[in-house]
């Protein structure tokens, strides 16, 4: 599954958020902000649930993935430029728009892919990436916190998920355009 891999890099990016907003946040000095940012990214991430699933279904993947992984890199580059708390805080809505509903419309496009026979393969190939890119992604970019600092650590995070975006098209929309 080949379209799985987005979610590896998306998990890769979304680990830099669990795993060093909390110190990103107590280093730049923007208080509690890490903490509103994870209630803010959950009622988005829930609202976008609510009804991006039906907007994919009506009017197709493009319609969905495409502002869903540009909002997410957007984040990304919002906390990394953030020069004040309440950045970090507003960069939670296209985060949990973003990301939250990224994993749920990507999941659905990956079984569509696979077809009902390898459905259960699908599932778990999807599973398979995200845990290791969400395992994986503190150890490794927490390795060049040191030379490129956090906020150097939340552009890798948006780089990469400039090449989710360009691997969707490669591997999505490019094939539904020939076909």
């Amino acid at each position: 599954m080949r379209i799985a891999t987005i979610m590896l890099l998306a998990g890769f990016s979304y680990s830099v958020v669990l795993a060093f907003l909390q110190t990103y946040a107590k280093e730049e000095g923007f208080g509690n902000a890490a903490s509103v940012f994870f209630m803010v990214f959950s009622i988005m991430m829930l609202l976008g649930r609510l009804f991006l699933g039906r907007i994919q279904d009506a009017y197709g993947d493009n319609v969905v993935m495409y502002p869903l992984i540009l909002s997410f890199t957007g984040s990304l580059v919002l906390i990394a430029l953030a020069p004040a708390g309440w950045v970090i805080v507003f960069a939670a809505v296209p985060a949990g728009l973003g990301f939250g509903s990224l994993f749920p419309c990507v999941q659905a496009i990956a079984v569509t892919l696979a077809g009902p026979a390898r459905a259960a393969l699908a599932v778990s190939t999807f599973f398979i990436m995200l845990d290791v890119g969400t395992g994986l992604g503190p150890v490794v970019l927490g390795f060049f916190t040191p030379a490129i600092g956090l906020r150097g650590v939340y552009l890798v995070g948006a780089a990469l998920m400039g090449v989710a975006l360009g691997l969707y098209w490669l591997f999505h929309d490019r094939r539904q355009q020939r076909q």
